[in-house]
């Protein structure tokens, strides 16, 4: 059988690029550097040793990146994983700013840098215009893993990526509708009209369509238990809602695939099975990984130096402008976007970051790339990839020195608390054990003696950060009661994963009851008051209601009260179990952060009312609709033998 040899060199050049990318990951985390910024600088140093000696890389020296590679490869898997590993709910708090930026913000941007291109440049207005569509696209790769490596606030995380999100599919967008102007000649009111008209069906169809086959998708895999089919569907997935949103009905393919990474990574994580759970996350960060390896090691295998140093004069007024056009969206526009809803303000601290952090990459380099042969293409290839170099080397190493400078590395005092708490209860643990873990291996006295005191230096060192911390920076009573309620609140959550991960809570009962503690959460988190137990309702559990006394149905109405009774009687249940945790441990919990006797009484109060509520609760639905919860205890029964079953099997549930 005769193989075909571009075939061979091609698999054998992507070999060697990830190879390098491994030997680059390595470097870089030993230097401390932004691994994509020393990709791409990996990848310049290739191309000029490729160029001058083609006989040392062969694999490598026909190897390019393309618009098409990037765009229907790469690109779906980059977004999925981004949308699917997006904190929701952080999200959704911050909806205002990031739809700001994304959109107001990037049409601003693409107004000055067209204007600054115009005026300073040769090239005319539509093609300026085109050319800051392009660069409005920011990457913040580079930025995200800086974050995650200093721990930087969730907050900032999620607006920088959420922004990137929204405005890539937001540039690809707004380039087609402008280059169509650019190659028709033609500029009128009706033009631009229909240019406006599209771009909000594009947009919104593409978050439609995503969100219809992410729903779907997550339908099909609550029914399924098998780990292949589910980690398969989501791949499938990522790419069909890309590729039937942008070939099919032409709509934003971005936006279908955010859509459907949304949906997948918040309602349809509960559908997911939990064995496959974690490890999706990390076959899509695997998967993330490889594609941008592979990614920016092209970019700087394609940068041409040459003809860089050729429009090196546009090439400066193009940074300027972007750095300006970027200053005017963060400085000029946030200030009128925090009285929008859903749209918090934004500390200096904050705007900074965000302003030095939007990077460009893999989708400026992707719209210029598939631009049509006309007058100003090889010029715009040239002056995307200036910038595109200038922001992850000069903007990408600098971020996480600004970050630190800003003081925007330091964990909040809520999770260093959690951490240093976490670290002493799994030492005490050991501590405990450590009598019949040596007494059973039969170590000598002198090394249990050894190993105790050591572990008990550790526990009086722990112990004693925690003091300093409420010391240093709890200043009232009231941050010292809320900081003990989250940990109480911390407490239920970990039961109610515990129970649906073992089949001993459904799904909506379990999304109802995470629900709840958010609403909580937020008040605790405000110093409101947080006394108040009532259960906060998701929009499905309210929709049934309304159905429930509206069915023109009987049988259907029947059905309705019957699942509401039923979601009702498992959070009535959950609620009692988790408060009654919290109040077994809250002593413990207390005492590992010195709080005050008074404060943890008044805890106390608020979760002993909880659990009377809940015991009320459940004891009235249990005498009302005995037949019903018969039916729920008598499955929760089962579950638990076949738990017992398994693990004497040796099995995990």
């Amino acid at each position: 059988m005769q193989q075909s040899p571009q075939m061979a060199d091609i698999v054998t050049g992507i070999m060697v690029l990830l190879l390098i990318a491994v030997v680059v990951l390595a470097i870089s985390r030993k230097l401390k550097l932004p691994f994509t910024v020393v990709l791409v600088v990996a990848g310049i140093g290739l191309s000029i040793l490729s160029n001058a000696h083609p006989g040392v890389l062969p694999a490598l020296h026909n190897l390019e990146i393309s618009s098409s590679l990037i765009l229907y490869v790469f690109l779906p898997t980059l977004i999925f994983e981004a949308a699917f590993n997006l904190d929701v709910r952080e999200l959704q708090d911050n909806i205002g700013s990031v739809l700001a930026l994304a959109v107001p913000g990037l049409l601003l941007s693409t107004g000055i840098i067209g204007l600054i291109v115009h005026f300073t440049t040769s090239i005319p207005m539509p093609a300026a215009l085109l050319l800051g569509a392009i660069l409005s696209a920011t990457d913040p790769v580079a930025v995200i893993a800086a974050f995650r490596r200093l721990g930087a606030p969730l907050r900032l995380t999620v607006l920088v990526e959420g922004e990137s999100l929204f405005n890539d599919a937001t540039s690809v967008v707004l380039s087609r509708i402008i280059l169509a102007v650019v190659l028709g000649g033609v500029v009128s009111g009706r033009v631009v009209a229909k240019g406006a008209l599209d771009f909000v069906l594009v947009f919104v169809g593409g978050l439609f369509v995503g969100w219809v086959l992410g729903f779907i998708a997550g339908y099909t895999i609550s029914k399924i238990e098998n780990h292949f089919i589910e980690i398969t569907l989501t791949t499938i997935l990522a790419y069909v809602s890309y590729l039937f949103a942008e070939q099919t009905l032409h709509v934003s393919g971005i936006m279908a695939t955010i859509a459907a990474g949304l949906t997948m990574g918040g309602w349809g994580r509960t559908k997911i099975s939990t064995p496959v759970r974690d490890y999706l996350e990390h076959f899509w960060e695997y998967i993330a990984f490889l594609a941008n390896a592979l990614i920016f090691l092209m970019v700087g295998l394609g940068i041409n130096l040459t003809a860089l140093k050729g429009a090196l004069g546009p090439l400066i007024w193009v940074v300027v402008a972007l750095l300006l056009s970027r200053a005017a969206v963060i400085y000029g526009l946030m200030p009128f976007v925090k009285r929008l809803p859903k749209a918090e303000h934004l500390s200096r601290a904050y705007q900074a970051v965000i302003f030095w952090g939007g990077l460009r990459g893999a989708i400026a380099l992707a719209i210029v790339l598939s631009l049509p042969a006309f007058q100003y293409r090889e010029t715009f290839v040239a002056l995307v990839t200036g910038a595109v170099l200038f922001t992850l080397i000069v903007q990408g190493l600098t971020i996480e020195p600004l970050v630190r400078v800003l003081g925007l590395d330091r964990l909040p005092l809520a999770d260093k608390l959690v951490r240093l708490e976490e670290d002493f209860a799994a030492k005490q643990h050991a501590l405990n054990r450590l009598p019949d873990v040596l007494g059973n291996a039969k170590f000598s006295s002198t090394v249990a003696a050894r190993l105790q005191t050591e572990y008990e230096t550790t526990l009086a060192r722990i112990k004693a950060e925690i003091e300093d911390l409420h010391k240093q920076e709890l200043g009232d009573d009231n941050q010292k009661r809320s900081l003990l309620f989250l940990r109480g609140l911390s407490e239920e959550k970990t039961l109610y994963i515990n129970l649906f991960n073992k089949g001993l809570l459904t799904e909506r009962a379990f999304t109802q009851l995470l629900l709840s503690l958010e609403r909580l959460a937020e008040c605790a988190s405000n110093n409101e008051e947080f006394e108040d137990f009532k259960q906060y309702h998701s929009f499905s559990l309210k929709l049934e209601r309304w159905m429930e006394g509206f069915s023109f149905i009987p049988s259907k109405g029947k059905q309705f009260r019957l699942n509401r009774i039923a979601i009702e009687y498992e959070v009535a249940r959950a609620v009692l179990q988790s408060s009654k945790r919290v109040l077994d441990t809250l002593d413990s919990l207390a005492r590992i952060e010195s709080t005050p006797p008074a404060i943890v009484y008044q805890v106390r109060c608020s979760f002993e009312k909880k659990y009377e509520t809940a015991k009320q609760t459940a004891t009235d639905l249990a005498s009302k609709y005995p037949e019903i919860v018969n039916q729920i205890q008598e499955k929760l029964a089962r579950q638990l033998l076949r738990i017992a079953e398994t693990e004497t099997n040796g099995i995990q549930p």
